[in-house]
C-alpha cells in the first residue's frame, strides 16, 4: 500500500501488463461481485512477444484500477443482468500493446466527451474530475496513449496503448 500511494520518481523496469491487469482485477473482485458485473477477458499475445512494457508498475496499476473502477461505476444504472465488462488486449506489429476496457454503462455524451480528460471535469455527481486527467498523464509519461470510443450499443471503451519492451530495454 505504501508503494501504491507514495510520491516518488517513476521506476523503469519490465512490467508484464497482463499480470498487472490480473492483479488489478483481483483488487476489484469484491466490487465486481457486489455489482453483479460479468467479466469477459480476451488477452492476446504473439508467440514470441510477451505483454511486457517498460515503466513503473505501480503507476500503471493505478491507471488500470481507475479505469476498471470507472467502468464498474458507469454500470450502476444498467440492469444487473446486462452489466458486462470486457477487457481485451492485442499486440500490434510487435511494437505496441493495446488494452481495451469496455463497459455496458451509461456512456458519455458529446459534451462530456469534449471535456472528459480536462482537470476538475467529472460526469459523476460526487467526482473530483482528476482521475482521467492523471491517468492520461501517467500513460503519456510511459510514451503511450489513452483515449475512449463510444460503443455501438451501450457504454464506452477506454483504450490504453503502450510501447512494448524491446530487447534488453530497462
Amino acid at each position: 500500500i505504501r508503494d501504491y500511494t507514495q510520491s516518488r520518481q517513476p521506476r523503469r523496469e519490465r512490467v508484464d501488463l497482463h499480470a498487472l491487469l490480473h492483479n488489478s482485477l483481483t483488487m476489484l473482485d469484491w466490487d465486481l461481485q457486489r455489482h453483479g458485473v460479468q467479466l469477459q477477458l480476451d488477452l492476446r499475445t504473439l508467440a514470441d512477444t510477451p505483454a511486457q512494457v517498460v515503466g513503473d508498475g505501480v503507476m500503471l496499476q493505478q491507471v488500470l484500477v481507475n479505469l476498471l473502477r470507472n467502468a464498474i461505476d458507469a454500470m450502476t444504472s444498467t440492469p444487473p443482468g446486462e452489466r458486462q465488462l470486457g477487457i481485451h488486449s492485442r499486440i500490434e506489429d510487435e511494437r505496441q500493446i493495446e488494452i481495451a476496457i469496455a463497459d455496458t454503462g451509461c456512456g458519455i455524451g458529446e459534451e462530456g466527451a469534449s471535456h472528459l480528460f480536462m482537470p476538475f471535469y467529472s460526469t459523476k455527481p460526487t467526482g473530483m474530475g482528476i482521475g482521467l486527467n492523471i491517468c492520461r498523464s501517467l500513460i503519456e509519461l510511459h510514451q503511450g496513449r489513452l483515449w475512449f470510443t463510444p460503443n455501438a450499443g451501450r457504454g464506452c471503451t477506454f483504450h490504453v496503448a503502450l510501447p512494448l519492451a524491446q530487447g534488453d530495454e530497462a
